[in-house]
């Protein structure tokens, strides 16, 4: 594959630029380089020709994604994809406001920077940004105050509930206990009834029995004297 002398030289620039990754700020410089040495990437979709008169065509790639993320040993860059375009984003994001180079962001606090003003107007200078942020903070810790509060309120409104239920729960196992004992009781008086009426069923037998036994020894004790009348007649 012949390589030109000028493309040798960008890819030995932008592997400078990539260093070891071990630097903060690294990303950044690596982004940079890019763009100044291919402003292309990042702006749309370059054209046929731009690619293989660049360092990427240069080198048998097909694209600038293809190229950061292949490896070293290939020709690349070892980026994922995915972290490139993070990398450019958080670029871009800085030179919208250069005063965020003085705090030596990484890729990540220059996301949370975005995130933590994602829909309002982001600050325009150090001053601005730190009294936003102090906003944010004294507005986070009020709400998380409100919260814990609404919270705290909450555990002694059920706290007063679980009071409630247990005395009624209370109320109702002394009803329940009543009811037992009535029951029993209800339970005695039927089996008493039972015992009764079975005493005076067998009490009313006895008296039939001894009524028959009367009405036997009468009518017999009248046949006797009506016999010794008709003998004493003869």
């Amino acid at each position: 594959m012949d390589i030109s002398v000028e493309a040798q030289q960008i890819h030995a620039e932008l592997t400078k630029a990539l260093g070891s990754q071990g630097n903060q700020r690294q990303w950044l410089e690596f982004t940079r380089t890019v763009k100044r040495l291919l402003p292309f990437v990042g702006r749309g979709r370059p054209t046929k020709m731009e690619i293989e008169n660049s360092v990427i065509g240069q080198y048998g790639f097909s694209g600038w994604q293809a190229m950061v993320a292949s490896s070293l040993e290939d020709g690349g860059f070892n980026t994922p994809v995915n972290t490139w375009n993070k990398w450019s984003q958080a670029s871009d994001f800085l030179e919208r406001y250069p005063y965020l180079e003085s705090l030596n962001l990484s890729q990540s606090d220059v996301a949370k920077l975005q995130k933590e003003f994602k829909g309002v107007e982001f600050p325009q200078s150090i001053e601005e940004l730190e009294q936003a942020q102090a906003e944010i903070k004294a507005r986070q810790e009020q709400e998380e105050a409100e919260k814990v509060s609404n919270l705290k309120l909450r555990i002694s409104e059920l706290e007063q509930q679980l009071i409630a239920a247990n005395a009624k729960i209370e109320v109702m196992e002394s009803q329940l206990g009543e009811f037992a004992a009535q029951q029993r009781q209800l339970i005695e008086v039927k089996t008493k009834n039972i015992q009764l009426a079975e005493k005076n069923e067998k009490q009313a037998k006895k008296i039939t029995a001894l009524n028959d036994a009367l009405e036997k020894q009468m009518n017999a004790s009248r046949w006797s004297h009506l016999k010794a009348l008709l003998s004493f007649s003869a």
